[in-house]
C-alpha cells in the first residue's frame, strides 16, 4: 500500500470476524458465479435458446474480457478510497453489478426476440464494469485485513469452500435442466421415471426454467452480499496521499522485469482467448452433452485443480515460478489436443482432459500472482496486478474476437483427422500456448531452476 497511509493493526477478534464472514461470501457469491457467468454452461445454454449464433457468441465472450481494463480504473478508485469506506464502495459497486445480472431472467419476457442480444450485452458490459471495479478494491480490502502469513491458508480454505458449493449448485441446475429436456438415458430421464413428471409437463418452456435459475442467482448474490457486509473493515490514519496517486503505475511500468512478465501475459492471454467462447457450445451442440455431463466435467477439473496445488506448491518453492508454468503451459498445450479427437459417441475422453485442465490451470494462475507479487514492491503491487489484468484481459479479448472472424467455414483433413471449423481453431489455441514459452524464458527470477532440473531432481 501507500506510504502516506497506514492501517491499524487488527484484533485477533477482528481477523476471526472478517475470516469468517469473507468464507460465506465467498461460497455464496461462487453460487451466484456458477449460475450467471459469461461462458459458464447456463449461461451458453440461455443465449443459444435466445437463438443467438457463433458471432454474437463472440462479441458477448470479447466484451466479458474487455470490462477487466477496468481493473486499472479500480485499482486507481482503491488509492482514493483507502482513507475512507472501501467496504462501502465494494457494496455498492457489488450491489449494483450482480442486481444487473437479475435482469436477464427478465429480459426473454419482456423484450421481442430480435432485441435478446443487445440487450444481453448491455448487461454483461454494466455487470462487468462493476465487477470488475469492486473486485480490485476487495482484493486490497482483504489483504490489509488478513496478515501475509495466513494468507495463502486463508484464500486456499476459501476457494476449497466456495468452488465445491458451486458446482454443487451446478448440479442442481443441470439436472432441472435435463429433466426438462428428458434427453432419453440420461439422469433428467430417470428423473422423470422417478417423480412420475416430466419437465416439460411442469414447466411451459425452457424459459421459465432458466428464470427460475437466474433469480435463484441472485438470491445468492444478495446473501453474498449480507455477508460482505458484516465483514470487518479497518480503520486507518491518513496522511497526505494525493502526490503519490500516480507513483504506483509509473513504479510498476518502469520495471523491466515487470515489463517482460507483461508481454508473457499478453501473449498467453491472446493464446487461450483462441476458440476460448466455443468450448461450452461445442459440448453443446457439437457432443450433445448434458448439462449435468458438463457439471460433472466441471466438478473433474476442480478434482484435479485442488489436488494438484500442493505439488505445485511445493515443485515453486524448490524449483521456482518458471519451471513450474513451463511445465503447466505444456501439459495446456496438450489439452485441445483431446477435443479433436472426440465425438458424440467417444465425447468421454473430455473428461480426461478435464482432469489435466485443473492441474494446468491451477500452476499457471499461481504462477501468474506469484510472478506479480515477486517482481513489484509493496508500493506498486496493486496497481502492478491491475495491469496486468486489464492488459490480460485486454489480450484475450482480442484473441476471441480473432478466432471468431477467422473461424473457418468448413472442415479440413489435418494428419489424417477430419477436423471441423471449431476444431481447426482448438488446433489453433494449442499451438499458440506453446509460443507463450518464448516469453515466458525472459522473465527474470532470482534462484530459478531449468525445467531439466526439475525432471532430474524429481
Amino acid at each position: 500500500m501507500m506510504k502516506a497511509i497506514r492501517f491499524l493493526p487488527p484484533s485477533s477478534g477482528h481477523l476471526k470476524e472478517t475470516v469468517y464472514w469473507s468464507t460465506w461470501d465467498g461460497v455464496f457469491f461462487q453460487m451466484f458465479f456458477a449460475l450467471s457467468s459469461v461462458g459458464s454452461a447456463f449461461i451458453t445454454a440461455y443465449c443459444l435458446e435466445l437463438g443467438m449464433v457463433d458471432r454474437e457468441l463472440t462479441i458477448l465472450a470479447a466484451a466479458a474480457q474487455l470490462v477487466l481494463l477496468f481493473q486499472l480504473f479500480g485499482a486507481r478508485v482503491s488509492m482514493l478510497a483507502s482513507a475512507y469506506s472501501r467496504r462501502r464502495l465494494v457494496m455498492i459497486l457489488a450491489g449494483l453489478s450482480r442486481l444487473s445480472m437479475a435482469m436477464l431472467a427478465l429480459l426473454p419476457f419482456v423484450l421481442p426476440r430480435e432485441w435478446s442480444f443487445p440487450a444481453v450485452l448491455m448487461v454483461i458490459i454494466l455487470a462487468g464494469i462493476g465487477q470488475s471495479v469492486a473486485g480490485n478494491i476487495w482484493t486490497a480490502w482483504i489483504s490489509d485485513s488478513v496478515p501475509k502469513g495466513i494468507r495463502g491458508r486463508f484464500f486456499a480454505r476459501r476457494s476449497v469452500m466456495a468452488n465445491l458449493a458451486g458446482v454443487s449448485i451446478g448440479f442442481v441446475g443441470g439436472l432441472l435442466l435435463d429433466w426438462y429436456d428428458g434427453k432419453p438415458g440420461s439422469i433428467g430421464a430417470y428423473l422423470a421415471t422417478l417423480s412420475g413428471h416430466r419437465g416439460d409437463q411442469v414447466f411451459s418452456s425452457r424459459m421459465q426454467l432458466f428464470f427460475l435459475i437466474l433469480t435463484t442467482a441472485t438470491v445468492f448474490s444478495l446473501i453474498s452480499l449480507l455477508f460482505l457486509s458484516r465483514q470487518p473493515e479497518r480503520q486507518v490514519r491518513t496522511g497526505h496521499h494525493e502526490e503519490a496517486l500516480s507513483d504506483p503505475y509509473s513504479l510498476a511500468l518502469r520495471q523491466h522485469s515487470f515489463q517482460r512478465l507483461l508481454v508473457l501475459g499478453a501473449v498467453w492471454s491472446f493464446a487461450v482467448g483462441i476458440g476460448s467462447q466455443f468450448w461450452s457450445p461445442y459440448m453443446q451442440r457439437e457432443l450433445s452433452m448434458t448439462l449435468v455431463e458438463q457439471q460433472l466435467y466441471a466438478l473433474i477439473a476442480l478434482i484435479g485443480m485442488l489436488g494438484s496445488l500442493p505439488f505445485w506448491g511445493k515443485t515453486i518453492d524448490r524449483f521456482g515460478n518458471r519451471p513450474a508454468m513451463c511445465l503447466g503451459i505444456l501439459i495446456s498445450a496438450i489439452n485441445p489436443i483431446y477435443w479433436l479427437l472426440v465425438s458424440k459417441d467417444s465425447h468421454h475422453l473430455i473428461f480426461v482432459e478435464a482432469l489435466t485442465s485443473g492441474m494446468s490451470w491451477a500452476c499457471i494462475n499461481l504462477c501468474q500472482m506469484n510472478f506479480v507479487l515477486s517482481l513489484t514492491g509493496p508500493r506498486e503491487r496493486q496497481a502492478a496486478a491491475g495491469i496486468y489484468a486489464a492488459l490480460c484481459g485486454a489480450f484475450q479479448m482480442a484473441g476471441v474476437m480473432a478466432s471468431g472472424w477467422l473461424l473457418p467455414g468448413q472442415a479440413h483433413v489435418i494428419f489424417g483427422l477430419r477436423l471441423d471449423p471449431y476444431q481447426l481453431l482448438f488446433l489453433a489455441t494449442a499451438l499458440c500456448r506453446l509460443a507463450a514459452l518464448l516469453p515466458l524464458a525472459a522473465v527474470p527470477e532470482a534462484g530459478s531452476r531449468s525445467l531439466r532440473d526439475f525432471f532430474r531432481r524429481s
